[in-house]
């Protein structure tokens, strides 16, 4: 209490028996219980920095670039996939399940050419909601493609 001057540092004056005599325990509480809130109040401002600091975005992520090699169109070779295609364009890669469907793009997140692996494996990853999705896929030839699943159908570029 500012009015109390039994809180006041000045009322802790030279005592005659030593330097200084000890504060009461009313004094001790009081002035703990205002330490001890400052404290509090400290950690949890520390704590929320570094929520704040660790969680939001820094920037936005640089995009993953396809491949040369593979962008452009690809249409399936088997006529039980008549219609589909799949395409890859900068930094996506797109989807379509019929002649007349429009296609589904995915932003590209990572591209792999596993280590010590064959030169012409490719693993796709793209952003879908909620989560990642992959594609893995072999280039048999500068246009021929085949998917890992389903497996052994040939996907050529197409001319258009």
């Amino acid at each position: 209490m500012p009015g109390d001057p039994s809180l006041h540092r000045e009322s802790w004056g030279p005592h005659p028996s030593g330097p200084l005599r000890r504060p009461s325990a009313a004094i001790r509480t009081e002035a703990w219980r205002r330490t001890r809130f400052k404290m509090l109040g400290t950690v949890l401002a520390i704590l929320i920095l570094v929520f704040v600091v660790t969680k939001i975005p820094h920037g936005s992520p640089r995009p993953v670039v396809v491949p040369a090699e593979l962008v452009g169109r690809w249409i399936p070779t088997d006529p039980r996939y008549a219609g589909r295609t799949l395409q890859f364009a900068g930094t996506s890669v797109g989807f379509r399940v019929g002649r007349g469907d429009s296609a589904m793009w995915y932003p590209v997140v990572g591209v792999e050419r596993p280590p010590g692996g064959p030169s012409d494996r490719f693993q796709i990853r793209y952003a879908i909601e909620g989560g990642e999705d992959a594609l893995v896929l072999y280039q048999l030839a500068g246009d021929v493609l085949e998917l890992r699943n389903p497996a052994g159908v040939i996907w050529r570029r197409s001319k258009q």
